[in-house]
């Protein structure tokens, strides 16, 4: 102890001091002293409730971290002052993946309980988490019993580019994960996060995007506080009601407007005879590689072939102008709502996270788009 100091603020050394400590996280003594108390807290908590608590909270933790993440990227935006894109990119994008995985857990737990040990143990199956080859990986990424239930008009650019580089099939080569990763961040560079020209994965059918949105409703997912707002504002531009203030909403009208174009032009393409061109009939053979259900056709050869789709445009490409400075806060704001309206008429994992999370919005944009095709066919 300094003699010299201030007597009324010297603190004498101890055995254990803890004066220094501030958050714990790396103090093996201090997550000690937590774990024993948070041990006799669930001491007498059954299994299944304390792993539903736990999941529970893992999705509140996991939501708190995107939507900080998201208000992070809407007001310093995607690129960073040496012009790459930030590192909080990837970390997004890694944390709703990590979000959907564990709403799967979560429902899985209040469905099916949890798995014995010695059923995850058994030595006579298969490495649960660990597919044999891509188009089982595939597969099981979509939710479908076979690869070949893999329509053109639902594949997922990234999807299939992570899966080549997570599945440890044996045709695939080192060159071929590095030739992945590389297409990959062409793909993703830049790219702004409200981006819809990548929707993901589809879901299989209608009742499977309701079980989607109902996981998260069971999960504890609570509609935004803006809802009714969003819903609110998509009425008014179905009815003509100018917004206000009326220069802050134009990506907001803009959008409406596209999603009722949209569903009009969707209806008129499945009535009518779409000609096919040289190009169509090369690309249907191309698509037959990249979703081969032959465990035999290597990763080099579907990546081949997924280059060919590309330069052939037969691929989703990222349309969305990049801003090329910093938004106002009402532009952000705009730019957000017409995200979401855009989203909710999707079927992808993501389109039903915002579906659960605007129910009101959602409903506003159905029946905007139902007047839009009664107006043009005379019939919901």
């Amino acid at each position: 102890m300094n003699s010299s100091g201030h007597p009324t603020t010297l603190v004498a050394a101890q055995r254990g001091n803890s004066n220094a400590l501030k958050a714990g996280v790396y103090s093996p003594r201090a997550l000690a002293a937590r774990a024993g108390e948070l041990e006799d807290r669930i001491a007498g908590m059954p299994a299944e409730e304390l792993a539903e608590k736990v999941w529970r909270h893992e999705v509140a933790s996991l939501m708190a971290l995107t939507e900080a993440i998201d208000n992070s990227l809407t007001q310093q935006g995607l690129v960073g002052r040496s012009g790459e894109a930030r590192t909080l990119v990837p970390y997004r994008l890694r944390a709703n993946e990590k979000l959907r995985k564990t709403l799967h857990d979560l429902r899985t737990i209040q469905t099916e309980g949890l798995r014995s040990p010695a059923e995850d143990d058994r030595g006579d199956k298969p490495e649960r988490n660990r597919p044999p080859n891509i188009p089982i990986a595939l597969a099981e990424t979509y939710e479908r019993t076979s690869v070949e239930q893999i329509g053109p008009e639902e594949f997922d650019p990234e999807t299939f580019l992570v899966t080549i580089i997570e599945t440890n099939d044996p045709g695939t080569r080192t060159q071929d994960r590095e030739h992945a990763v590389a297409f990959l961040a062409r793909l993703r560079k830049n790219r702004p996060l409200t981006c819809r020209c990548f929707p993901g994965i589809p879901a299989r059918d209608e009742l499977q995007l309701r079980d989607w949105i109902e996981e998260m409703r069971d999960a504890g997912l609570e509609p935004k506080s803006d809802d009714r707002h969003v819903a609110a504002l998509v009425r008014d531009v179905i009815a003509g009601t100018p917004l206000k203030p009326f220069y802050a909403w134009p990506a907001t009208t803009l959008a409406v407007g596209e999603v009722c174009a949209e569903a009009v032009e969707k209806v008129r393409r499945a009535g009518a005879e779409i000609p096919h061109t040289p190009e169509d009939a090369r690309a249907l053979l191309l698509w037959k590689v990249v979703l081969s259900p032959d465990p035999n056709v290597r990763a080099g050869e579907r990546l081949r072939a997924f280059s060919a789709l590309q330069k052939l445009a037969a691929l989703p490409r990222c349309t969305c102008e990049r801003p090329t400075r910093k938004l106002e806060e009402w532009e952000a704001r705009d730019a957000k709502v017409a995200h979401v309206i855009r989203m909710l008429v999707g079927t992808s994992y993501d389109s039903a996270l915002l579906i659960a999370s605007f129910p009101k919005a959602y409903l506003a944009v159905r029946d905007a788009v139902d007047e839009k095709l009664l107006e043009e066919f005379g019939q919901r």
